[in-house]
């Protein structure tokens, strides 16, 4: 503590903090109250606005909402449900997962070896049966793959069987 000031004592023009919070707090929590009605006001006008559009089928209901800043904000569009089901994606395999996709042609892979394969031997085994990528750690994608499936087993450290 510095010589001369007596314990307590605060410096001219500076209130303590109980003082500071005695005035502030109210005015602050009103601001905040004052705030929270506009922003339900701005929401309700929100949802009145696009319920309009998609009601009218204006050139805006093509899944986007151009707001006043000329923003898009992406709004989902309601899809007719189809009749293969739920996870069963256009053109699946019998196994569900999409022709010529990483987990059919894993699926494939395991089921023509039929014992057990390390991580980079699929990986491998796909790149020769034709699938074209980029990707520079093709190896470690096929692996996370493999984690996913739940027909795939791990039978040791990055060896995996169909179940």
């Amino acid at each position: 503590m510095p010589k001369g000031r007596r314990k307590g004592a605060t410096r001219k023009g500076r209130t303590s903090r109980a003082g500071n919070q005695t005035g502030v707090l109210p005015s602050l929590t009103t601001a905040y109250r004052d705030l929270l009605d506009q922003r339900d006001e701005i929401d309700r006008q929100i949802a009145a606005l696009e319920h309009a559009i998609t009601t009218m089928q204006g050139s805006a209901s093509n899944g986007t909402v151009v707001g006043i800043s000329g923003a898009r904000r992406s709004r989902p569009v309601a899809r007719r449900q189809s009749r293969r089901g739920p996870g069963r994606p256009r053109g699946s395999t019998a196994k569900g997962y999409r022709k010529g996709s990483v987990k059919a042609l894993i699926v494939d892979t395991l089921s023509a070896r039929g014992k057990a394969m390390r991580v980079p031997e699929v990986a491998k085994a796909i790149l020769a049966a034709g699938y074209k990528t980029k990707n520079q750690t093709f190896a470690k994608s096929v692996g996370i793959a493999m984690t996913e499936m739940p027909e795939v087993k791990r039978v040791a450290r990055g060896v995996y069987k169909l179940k």
